[in-house]
């Protein structure tokens, strides 16, 4: 019985002591891009990612379209920067240089966090990358 008592005793210390530690911070992304080379043909295998972090939930690589679309939480920033790499090498036509787009202006600002991190969400259509073979 001494043993239950001081197993409930820490249960409850450990769940009490949860509320005091804040959640980490995230906020939720969705991009949607079509990348493209100078000749406006589709590319496939580019991986599209936030500067400083990757996208946790659905990633970011384009397909047989050249379509991307990439959903996940991300840690907030004043800036989002989305990057666009050519990770096969010359797989698909050559290598490309890499691009980056600053979607900052398409994304809704962070807010102050909530009770489990959250500090808002958006989504940004990027629209059409052009991607320089190199």
């Amino acid at each position: 019985m001494k043993r239950l008592v001081m197993l409930f005793a820490a249960l409850l210390t450990v769940v009490g002591c949860s509320k005091l530690i804040p959640a980490e911070e995230y906020y939720g992304l969705w991009i949607e891009a079509e990348v493209v080379d100078e000749a406006g043909e589709p590319i496939q295998g580019i991986y599209a990612y936030p500067e400083g972090d990757r996208f946790d939930g659905r990633e970011g690589y384009s397909d047989h379209l050249g379509c991307i679309a990439a959903f996940g939480q991300i840690k907030p920033s004043r800036r989002f920067v989305i990057h666009f790499d050519d990770v096969d090498g010359e797989y698909n036509r050559g290598e490309y240089e890499s691009v980056t787009v600053d979607i900052s202006g398409m994304v809704t600002p962070p807010v102050a966090p909530d009770d489990n991190g959250f500090v808002g969400s958006g989504i940004a259509q990027i629209g059409r990358v052009v991607m320089k073979r190199k």
